[in-house]
């Protein structure tokens, strides 16, 4: 059974390492190209240079991206294919 491509995450890491492996296995054609809606919990907690942000300003030059919110320490995206 191979599963289609994925519409909806919610990445909870806490650490740069965790967070990078999960965007890199992401963005290897497994997203939807009609848009995957990313929830990025603790994107924005400190030090932001070791964590979700630094994988993810890393790793997004794989999709195209639209940011639908950012409160607090969570940023919600839709990730679309170049």
């Amino acid at each position: 059974f191979e599963p289609g491509p994925v519409t909806f995450v919610h990445l909870d890491c806490d650490l740069y390492s965790a967070g990078l492996t999960a965007l890199r296995w992401m963005s290897v054609g497994r997203i939807s190209d009609k848009g995957c809606i990313l929830v990025l919990d603790d994107f924005f907690t400190a030090p932001v240079d070791n964590g979700v942000l630094r994988a993810f300003h890393e790793t997004h030059e794989a999709w195209q991206v639209d940011w639908l919110l950012r409160h607090h320490d969570v940023a919600v995206v839709r990730l679309r294919g170049k």
